[in-house]
Parts: C-alpha cells; sequence; structure tokens
C-alpha cells in the first residue's frame, strides 16, 4: 500500500523524485509512470523540471503509461499545458508512451479551462502532437492504473 496526496491505493510505487509541487513514481511491473501535483498551483519552472525528469524515469524505464494527477490543483495555467503539449508529448511518444491518464480536479472551471485550453492550443499548432496518443481521463490512479494493466 502506497499513500499519496488523493489516495492509498496497492501499487508498489518507486518515488523518483520530483519538486516541492510535483512529485514522480513509477512501477515497473505495470509499467506506468505518475505525476502527482501535490501543492496547489505549479510554477512553470516547478513544472518543467519535474516534467523533464519524468522524461528521464519514462526512458530509463520503458514506461508505457502515464498518468498525470492533479487533484491537488486549484489553479489552472495555460502556459504549462501548452508546453507540456506541444514540447513534451511529442517527446515521451518518441520514447514509446502511448497511454496518457488524467486525472482532474473535481471543479467545473478547471474542466472548462482544460477543454478550452487544449482547444486553444489546437487552433494554434494543429492536432497532429495528438497523433498515437491515447489520453483517457479517471477519476483515481487505481482507475488508470487497472486500465492501463488491461490494455498491455
Amino acid at each position: 500500500m502506497k499513500q499519496l496526496t488523493n489516495e492509498t491505493i496497492d501499487l508498489s510505487l518507486t518515488e523518483y523524485g520530483g519538486n516541492g509541487s510535483i512529485r514522480l513514481y513509477y512501477e515497473p511491473t505495470r509499467k506506468i509512470g505518475i505525476a502527482e501535483a501535490v501543492a496547489p498551483y505549479v510554477s512553470m519552472d516547478e513544472f518543467m523540471e519535474a516534467f523533464k525528469l519524468s522524461t528521464g524515469m519514462i526512458k530509463e524505464f520503458g514506461l508505457t503509461s502515464f498518468v498525470f494527477d492533479k487533484r491537488s490543483l486549484r489553479a489552472f495555467h495555460q502556459p504549462s499545458m501548452e508546453w507540456y503539449f506541444v514540447q513534451w508529448k511529442p517527446q515521451i511518444k518518441k520514447l514509446g508512451l502511448k497511454k496518457h491518464f488524467k486525472i482532474l480536479p473535481n471543479e467545473d472551471w478547471f474542466r472548462k479551462c482544460v477543454e478550452a485550453g487544449r482547444q486553444d492550443i489546437i487552433e494554434a499548432y494543429g492536432s497532429e502532437f495528438l497523433d498515437g496518443f491515447t489520453i483517457i481521463y479517471t477519476n483515481s490512479i487505481k482507475q488508470a492504473a487497472n486500465l492501463a494493466e488491461q490494455s498491455r
């Protein structure tokens, strides 16, 4: 059992690192990585630092699924989302990561910001950077891990 910020899960997770805003974990058997937001706001610098670190984790352990747990967030930051889609996702796709699970805060305004932000990014850059990805919204890390296991 592993106690995370928003849930206790029955996975054998190893902490990989992170910073004061985002913690990174991996589970080598299921080939899943997790980025858990642990702060209500993540600066662009800490966001980029954590996700650049996660790229190394994905490569080192051959991870094929990734969960981004945003439930602790209380602020939406569009520049981070843009960097995440346009810069980070193409890099991890080249490493073989194809399934991306997202857990959003249970706030309508946050979900609407994500939808609007994603649409803005697609309008500005096209949608090709999403080709080859399966993006699934879940309610928990446990649910994401089970879906990742079923689709292996």
